[in-house]
């Protein structure tokens, strides 16, 4: 006999250390609300992985409220990067000099030590003593200057000092995991202040923002981060925005290889290649609004969508899928949408009927777009307003159906008799 198996269930990082799990949308305000109230006391630590805008977000808050970024990678922060000693005196003293971009006194501010776990010993000796004292040497921070710390999780995917459990930093950091959430990277996308930090003010390409209504979860493809490739992330996706910008603008045509490659040398090949395809043909895709507002009896969407049914490759699926996730992340208005969910949702075959409506459930519990007590208010509005339509209880009799029909299959009973016969 072998051995018995065992099921190992692995702990998430922000359970593991008892911190909050948070939107960047969410972190950011509570950094705001430090920054209004001019509170110093506890300084945020916003723990993500890599990519997922926290820099980007510091910057954004600081031009809003007028302040200078002081922007500090601690992973190369030497010595010499912290201070230079200066002349002694006539008894043999010497003063440090701090570099010259350090907040000066009086100014408005946000010190930002980003990479802070990947920096030597030495280097993370030096921050702490920020964290500590606001100040280090004779060097004071000014008061109305915000000290804000950006990290990687302490585990197997980076190579990082292990400070999660130092108490000396613990109780001076309020921590906080951080997630970038699609529709809210998308808001901020369709703003000018996209590519500020890349001397424009221009919003995110189009394409791009195209391409990701129809696959939000390419939004971050940690599979291939994981797989040490070349992965897409928010960081990511404004390189490539700015690629294609770059790219029309020396006439660079998405059929020439040269457009591929570019976009490739930042999120991998496959992933790059989706997007030049969707390009070359973007009817090829469905986006999910277009579901949700077009979808009707005699329409061409839903020819093309029936026509999708019977392609190989996964489309017809990851669009069911997709929607799902739409739906609680923009949470469009029930009584103007239901009628095309309906009629979308009777045209699924019966297995995909069955798991849309699984994965609804699972998108309103996983708080996307809102608390779980929100989209799970959300979806009895859109039930009443789906109840309406004459569709309903064809659709819900399938669900049921299928439902007893799989619980039938895991006790191994075979299917009911009909009474009626």
């Amino acid at each position: 006999m072998g051995e018995p198996q065992t099921t190992v269930a692995t702990e998430t990082y922000w359970d593991k250390y008892s911190i909050p799990r948070v939107s960047l949308q969410e972190a950011l305000w509570q950094i705001e609300l430090s920054l209004t109230a001019n509170q110093t006391r506890g300084v945020f630590f916003l723990i993500s992985e890599a990519g997922e805008g926290k820099s980007q977000g510091i910057h954004g808050i600081a031009r809003k409220h007028g302040r200078r970024v002081v922007d500090v990678r601690t992973a190369q922060l030497t010595h010499i990067g912290a201070g230079v000693p200066q002349r002694a005196d006539e008894s043999g003293h010497f003063k440090i000099a701090v570099p010259d971009d350090f907040p000066r006194e009086g100014e408005k501010a946000i010190l930002f030590f980003d990479e802070f776990n990947q920096g030597q010993p030495h280097a993370i000796a030096l921050v702490f003593k920020m964290l500590e004292d606001r100040g280090m040497y004779g060097y004071k921070l000014p008061d109305d200057c915000l000290v804000v710390v950006g990290m990687n999780p302490g585990n197997q995917a980076y190579s990082v000092t292990k400070i999660e459990g130092n108490p000396a930093i613990n109780r001076r950091a309020k921590k906080l995991y951080v997630y970038n959430e699609y529709n809210a990277w998308k808001k901020h996308a369709m703003t000018p202040d996209f590519h500020y930090s890349d001397g424009m003010e221009k919003p995110c390409h189009p394409w791009v923002i195209k391409f990701l209504n129809t696959t939000p979860q390419m939004l971050y493809t940690i599979k291939d981060r994981d797989g040490n490739k070349q992965f897409a992330c928010p960081a990511t996706w404004q390189t490539v925005s700015l690629d294609i910008y770059n790219l029309e603008e020396a006439k660079c045509s998405p059929s020439d290889d040269r457009f591929l490659n570019r976009l490739a040398s930042s999120i991998n090949m496959v992933n790059a290649s989706q997007l030049v395809e969707f390009i070359k043909n973007n009817e090829v895709r469905i986006a999910p609004d277009e579901i949700l507002t077009k979808y009707k009896k005699t329409s061409k969407l839903r020819d093309r969508v029936l026509q999708l049914q019977k392609e190989p490759g996964g489309d017809y699926p990851r669009l069911v899928e997709t929607l799902a996730l739409y739906i609680f992340g923009d949470k469009p208005d029930p009584d103007r949408v239901a009628d095309q969910l309906a009629l979308f949702w009777h045209d699924m075959p019966e297995e995909l009927a069955q798991a849309f409506y699984q994965q609804l459930g699972a998108a309103a519990k996983d708080g996307s777009g809102g608390t779980t007590k929100e989209n799970i208010a959300y979806m009895t509005k859109m039930t009443i307003a789906l109840q309406s339509n004459p569709l309903w209880d064809a659709i819900n009799t399938r669900i049921t159906s299928a439902h007893d029909s799989f619980e039938r299959g895991l006790k191994g009973q075979s299917a009911g008799r009909d009474p009626m016969k």
